[in-house]
């Protein structure tokens, strides 16, 4: 059980959005060299010694010697191309269960009791089981809290979020989100958390019942 404030517990899994990505390309050329030398010499033999490349020198001699070298270099360049980070939002409201869910835990003070986010990938069954305590313990006693929990969905991304607030009355509501076009949020009041009768927490099933849901009201999204 962790106490934190929104800012702090914004490591969300779920929702939409685009991640930042940078791309970085090298780009160089090879540079060839070698060298091409030629050698007369008055009224005697001529020798020459050749290579190939883009360096070349040539000689004449009359009683002496002399040389001569280019060189030709290239240098490296580099592109870097940036994109920004962009947050889907419906009707001026982030769609991202977990950052709505931390708002209304949020509505009667800063600080609210954690219980996690589990999903069916990559959470144990300890893990559900424990989310689920914490969730029941801080409706005991009438604490703000979050818990999100993933669900297996068959052609969408499926997720629950419950919350308890505080304010002049304590408050328990439950959040779906379901990503199958129209994508959206849609909370329920619930009058109390329960633990499901005959119910045991497991991986995909946290078993808690929102006692007399109240009917559906729309967050975000088209649903």
């Amino acid at each position: 059980m962790v106490t934190l404030a929104c800012a702090a517990a914004l490591s969300c899994t779920g929702g939409t959005g685009e991640s930042e990505s940078e791309t970085t390309t090298d780009a160089s050329s090879g540079s060839k060299s070698g060298s091409a030398t030629e050698t007369m010499t008055e009224g005697g033999s001529a020798s020459s010694t050749g290579g190939t490349g883009g360096t070349g020198g040539t000689t004449g001699t009359t009683g002496g010697s002399a040389s001569g070298t280019e060189t030709t270099e290239t240098t490296e360049t580099t592109e870097t191309t940036e994109t920004t980070e962009t947050t889907e939002t419906t009707d001026g409201v982030e769609c991202d269960l977990e950052a709505v869910a931390c708002a209304q835990a949020e509505i009667g003070g800063e600080l609210f009791i954690d219980c996690g986010v589990v999903d069916p990938m990559e959470s144990a069954p300890e893990e559900w089981q424990a989310a689920r305590e914490c969730a029941l313990a801080a409706v005991a006693d009438e604490k703000a809290f979050k818990l999100v929990t993933w669900l297996q969905g068959i052609d969408s991304e499926v997720g629950y979020a419950y919350v308890g607030f505080e304010g002049e009355s304590y408050g328990i509501s439950r959040y779906l989100f379901d990503s199958y076009p129209p994508a959206g949020i849609v909370v329920n009041p619930c009058t109390s958390l329960t633990a499901e009768a005959s119910c045991i927490a497991a991986v995909g099933e946290v078993c808690l019942t929102c006692v007399d849901a109240g009917p559906n009201s729309k967050v975000c999204g088209g649903r």
